[in-house]
């Protein structure tokens, strides 16, 4: 079956402009959505502003600096109270260092001052856009997507754990829910009397907005001409805007406001069996593929264990259909890249995956360690093993078992694979002491700071220029050093870092026990993957005045 997805890309991002010249709004919305990848809204205060980013529905602000009853940093301030994400420029003719700064460290991704060139400036604005929205959206995806990863990890044992099928497959729905942040998740299952005919029934559904539970029911019904449904049964997913789906489900698409639907088969004994619909309601979402793929996992884990729960129904009929199950069940665990497995109380295997089988040997010291026993989750807990004579690092979690009677019958574990982790903390370990060798040896002025300007360390070369015990500039601040208050290499570290590149400069320097000096420096920022600062590198020397 095709497994690639229709994933049609949404029209525009909204962007939100704030500003109270409507000359500059109107030039900025004709610039910006000329590309046709932006639809700009513009307000011209910082009310109305926030009253509509509380809907959560804008990708980027733009906003001035100077505007009545609250200017642009203020506003930003509050963004920030409610959605510490969403991409801010702040687009103003104010260029002080000082709006900068305070713009930078509040949380804005850029600041563009007004001037100069036209067609340059909006350029570097779309690019600017462009850019935050691009890095945000990829950023939100990954990690939604790690989230739904994780929610199949927890689904899989939960459909594990012996409870009736319709109770894990609603706690199912709200993981999936909440990894996915939509607003409604459906699961429709053809109907078992009639398979041939193509009607599907609501099964269940879980909603963040209420109960979304028509009265009367939900059963879609497919004509010969909906394009969607051959793509649902040739195993594909359908994805885009909810009308696409108005031909079964008008009047209940209206009712509950949904504006976009990620429509995914849901395939048991490779037989598409029903759908799973997750719903956006109050925006019209832009699917990621590193989303779309781990939906199509969650979405086979719900076909998985609805074929589970019709096998469950049949066991009594022979050991073929028990065997069956298992096999599914086992098919199931395999696909989940950590390791599952299930022991009795006698500490007896009862099942492990194929990641499991691997890396868990009869031998293994997990064996003697005791099982979960009551109804508290165990906390995770470090275990070595060897796997090919290779050392293994796992951290592993066991989890009570229960019976459909509320017995205890053993327990479920979890490990995951840290090796990787474990190994690349040493090998950084081992880089940052090569690092301080180097740094404590070379015969020019070094210190590490913070944005703040505390210093993280300092070789001894710094602490002779700075007239300083060896060792004594650990923990202590560049502004408190006597004789640097009020000369430009304070003013330029904290302007290498609102422009984000480094500044050379020199600036004179004595102490009460030396000779005025002049010290010349270069400033250094460096940045995580988010393009925060996250510390400074302050190289100093010297040249003495007659």
């Amino acid at each position: 079956m095709n497994n690639q997805a229709d994933v049609p890309a949404i029209a525009h991002e909204r962007v939100l402009h704030v500003d109270d010249e409507p000359m500059i709004c109107d030039v900025t919305r004709l610039c910006l959505e000329r590309g046709g990848r932006f639809r700009v809204d513009v307000v011209y205060n910082a009310e109305e502003a926030l009253a509509l980013l509380r809907s959560g529905s804008y990708s980027c602000v733009i906003s001035d600096y100077e505007m009545p009853t609250m200017n642009g940093i203020e506003l930003l301030k509050e963004i920030r109270s409610f959605d510490p994400e969403i991409p801010f420029i702040l687009f103003s003719g104010r260029g002080k260092e000082t709006v900068v700064i305070e713009a930078i460290n509040t949380g804005a991704d850029f600041f563009i001052q007004k001037g100069g060139d036209t067609k340059t400036l909006f350029a570097e604005l779309n690019h600017k856009v462009d850019y935050a929205i691009t890095k945000h959206n990829a950023r939100l995806a990954l990690k939604r997507r790690d989230a739904i990863l994780e929610a199949v990890s927890l689904v899989a044992t939960l459909f594990l754990g012996g409870e009736a099928f319709k109770k894990a497959l609603k706690e199912s729905l709200t993981l999936f829910g909440l990894a996915t942040e939509v607003d409604m998740v459906l699961v429709f299952r053809e109907d078992p009397h009639n398979p041939f005919d193509q009607r599907y029934h609501r099964l269940c559904g879980w909603s963040r907005l209420g109960d979304p539970e028509p009265a009367e029911g939900l059963i879609l019904c497919p004509g010969s001409d909906s394009c969607w449904e051959e793509k649902i049964l040739q195993g594909s997913p359908v994805v885009g805007s909810a009308g696409n789906f108005s031909d079964v489900a008008d009047r209940f698409i209206n009712e509950e406001n949904i504006r976009s639907i990620a429509a995914f088969p849901i395939i048991a004994d490779r037989k598409v069996r029903g759908m799973i619909w997750f719903c956006d309601c109050l925006t019209e979402r832009k699917w990621a593929v590193v989303e779309v793929d781990a939906l199509q996992a969650a979405a086979s884990i719900v076909g998985s264990a609805l074929h589970q729960e019709e096998m469950h129904s049949e066991l009594l009929s022979g050991k073929e259909k028990y065997e069956s199950m298992y096999s599914m069940m086992r098919q199931l665990c395999d696909t989940v890249p950590d390791m599952l497995w299930a022991r009795d109380l006698h500490g007896r295997y009862m099942f492990k995956n194929k990641e499991a089988s691997q890396k868990l040997p009869c031998s293994t010291g997990i064996l003697t360690q005791p099982d979960v026993t009551s109804q508290q989750e165990s906390k995770a807990r470090d275990e070595s093993v060897l796997v090919d004579g290779k050392q293994v690092d796992l951290e592993i979690r066991k989890v009570p078992f229960y019976d459909q009677a509320g017995e205890l019958i053993g327990s479920v574990g979890i490990g995951h694979d840290v090796t990787a982790e474990r190994e690349a903390t040493k090998a950084l370990i081992v880089e940052r002491r090569r690092y301080a060798g180097i740094f404590h040896h070379i015969h020019i002025g070094l210190l590490t700071c913070g944005p703040g300007g505390e210093i993280h360390e300092s070789n001894d070369r710094a602490s002779e220029l700075l007239g300083k015990m060896s060792g004594s500039l650990r923990g202590m601040n560049l502004h408190s050093i006597p004789g640097l208050g009020e000369i430009g290499l304070l003013t330029d570290f904290s302007k290498a870092q609102a422009l984000r590149q480094p500044i050379h400069g020199r600036c004179e320097y004595s102490t009460k026990a030396s000779a005025k000096k002049t010290l010349y420096y270069s400033i250094q920022p460096y940045y995580d993957e988010e393009l925060r600062i996250t510390e400074v590198l302050l190289t100093i020397d010297e040249h003495y005045q007659d």
